[in-house]
């Protein structure tokens, strides 16, 4: 036979648990969000620096290419631990 106190615990233990859980996926989402636009905002800053011609083509292009390995390189990585 279990006691209401024991009861209130284990509800609170898993209320707990789920707002840990809750604010952990909150949190990577919005790291995962905030990543991706400074991403996408180094590439605007990159074509418009190749726009105003203070950057040749090839050099914007190098950069970008450089930028998307990297990316790349990075979800690999977090693939390899995910297994």
């Amino acid at each position: 036979m279990t006691t209401l106190g024991a009861e209130l615990e284990a509800v609170l233990f898993i209320a707990v648990g789920g707002g840990v859980f809750a604010l952990w996926i909150l949190m990577a989402t919005l790291h995962s969000t905030f990543k991706r636009l400074a991403y996408e905002k180094s590439r605007r800053e990159i074509a418009a620096y190749v726009a105003e011609g203070s950057m040749t083509p090839e050099d914007g292009e190098r950069l970008l290419k450089v930028e998307s390995a990297g990316i790349k390189d990075a979800c690999a990585g977090k693939r390899a631990y995910a297994d």
